[in-house]
Parts: structure tokens; sequence; C-alpha cells
């Protein structure tokens, strides 16, 4: 219930990002680099900002929202720890918008194959926290996710800005 709330949040970041490969391919077509960079700053910042928000709220008041899916005798016993789950969880969404933005960044300049790179190095990544997670507790599973999408996001956006960078040349990335 917890990362399902998570994805919601989360949504805007993925719009951002699918709005982004239009906006930066077609400067990227046009050979205006400036602009591309640019959209990638917005979009990161934009991103970021909207999500950050989202999440704030969600950390102040988890109750309403978990009380959508877990109106059930059988789950409200559970919605104690999925308060702790989601509180938790509210650390990685601004480094988690990283990760559409820039996928997206990595579509735009014609390489798809580093974003799926990133992906799968992002998922083994998790695989193999919740696998040591797992021998401690359920909260450890939970900082697992934190950890993990983290890195993962700051990943993303490290290897979007070098690709850029490497692609374009001179342009200063300042995001």
């Amino acid at each position: 219930v917890p990362n399902t709330i998570m994805s919601l949040v989360v949504i805007p970041a993925m719009a951002i990002g699918s709005a982004l490969v239009s906006v930066a391919s077609s400067a990227y077509g046009q050979g205006d680099m400036e602009r591309m960079h640019s959209a990638f700053q917005y979009s990161v910042r934009l991103a970021v900002g909207v999500v950050t928000v989202l999440t704030v709220v969600v950390f102040l008041v988890p109750e309403p929202l978990l009380s959508l899916f877990t109106y059930s005798g059988d789950t409200v016993g559970l919605r104690d720890q999925m308060e702790v789950a989601l509180r938790i969880y509210c650390l990685y969404i601004p480094f988690f918008a990283l990760i559409p933005v820039g996928s997206s960044m990595l579509q735009s300049l014609g390489m798809p194959n580093k974003s799926v790179v990133q992906a799968i190095v992002r998922n083994l990544l998790l695989i193999a926290l919740y696998a040591i997670a797992s021998t401690h507790s359920l909260e450890a599973i939970f900082w697992a996710v934190v950890i993990g999408e983290v890195i993962g996001g700051i990943m993303m956006h490290i290897v979007a800005r070098r690709s850029f960078m490497k692609v374009v040349g001179n342009v200063p990335v300042g995001v």
C-alpha cells in the first residue's frame, strides 16, 4: 500500500519526463543544445519540486491516504506499520524524480540503451539490498528501498548529464 501511494506521487515526474522527450529531441534535431540543456534543467527542477511538495503532504498527513487502502478489518491493524513505511519512503521520492527525467534525456540523445542499463543496475542493486535487509527486519527493507532509489536516481542523473556533456561538449551543466 505505501508503495502504491508513492507510485501515485511520482506520476508528475513521469509526465514531465515524457514531455521532455519531445522538447529535448526537437532541440537536439535543430542543433540547439542550449535549449536542450535549458529544457533538461527546467524538467529536473520542476519534477523534483512538484514531487517534493506532494511528498511533504504525504509525510504530514499519511492517515487519510492510508485509510483509502486499509478500510477493511483485515488491513486496519497494519495501518501503523504502513504509516512508518510511507514516511520512510518519502525520503527517496525527490531522488526518484531524477529517473524519468534522466531517462528521457538519454532517449532524446539517442541513447536509450544507457537508460535500460541504468534501470537494470538499479533493479539489481534493489534486489541485493532487499536480500540483505530481509535478514534483519521489515523496517530494514523499507530503508533498503530508500537507499536503492536514492542511489538509482543520482546514478541516472549523473549518466544523463555526462552523456549530454559528451554529445554537446562545452555547454555547462549546472544541475
